[in-house]
């Protein structure tokens, strides 16, 4: 009977044991499983890093393009400035030798033309000459007094909102009472335009004294 007893409470020892390592080896299992699960659900720090890093090469992109062009546009208006600037410089330059060979051509009314209908030119302070026939008078004095004049343009400086164009005369006085002495007198005149690029006012100055020596033919 004790021998009976002693083979059953084995059997039941060993079947409790059995299920014990059943249940367990069904919950490791279970976690495993679960680790597996979260695993592979997981962002690694690497691939996180990747797609910082690819958003971040995206973004310093889209600010590279912007900055480019940025700086194509401040280059293409400099451009655009710079462009404008040189035909300004060229227009006023191709007026100024015109002008010049408008005293060089022995016809007043051409000098006349370059200049506002109202407009005037003083000479070395004296009482300005104002309009197109004044004008014509004064040139046509110059060139009675010089039939061979020549007059070109050594320079054109832009002051403020003003011109002011360096001038070398040159010829024999053999006009009217003339003593046939050859002349050669550098000077200036400072022109105002107005709005259709015409003189409208021209403050010209030359050396007077020096003038009037060559004239003369005083050394």
């Amino acid at each position: 009977m004790n021998h009976s007893l002693l083979l059953l409470f084995s059997l039941l020892l060993l079947s409790s044991s059995c299920k014990n390592n059943t249940e367990t080896q069904v919950v490791d299992e279970t976690t495993n499983d679960q680790e597996n699960t979260i695993s592979k659900d997981a962002v690694t720090p690497e691939k996180a890093s990747i797609t910082y890093s690819d958003n971040e090469t995206k973004t310093n992109n889209q600010e590279r393009i912007t900055e480019n062009n940025s700086s194509s546009n401040l280059n293409a208006s400099k451009s655009v400035h710079s462009t404008s600037s040189s035909m300004v410089e060229e227009a006023q330059k191709s007026f100024a030798i015109n002008y010049a060979s408008a005293w060089s051509s022995q016809d007043a009314s051409k000098v006349a033309s370059f200049y506002a209908a109202d407009g005037s030119l003083v000479v070395n302070g004296k009482e300005p000459a104002i309009g197109t026939r004044a004008i014509t008078k004064v040139a046509q004095g110059f060139m009675t007094t010089f039939p061979d004049m020549v007059v070109t343009m050594d320079n054109l400086e832009n002051i403020d909102d003003q011109l002011k164009f360096h001038w070398t005369l040159s010829g024999t006085n053999a006009g009217k009472q003339g003593k046939g002495n050859f002349v050669k007198i550098k000077g200036y005149e400072i022109w105002t335009l107005n709005k259709e690029g015409k003189i409208q006012l021209s403050d010209g100055h030359f050396d007077a004294k020096e003038y009037q020596r060559q004239l003369l033919g005083k050394k």
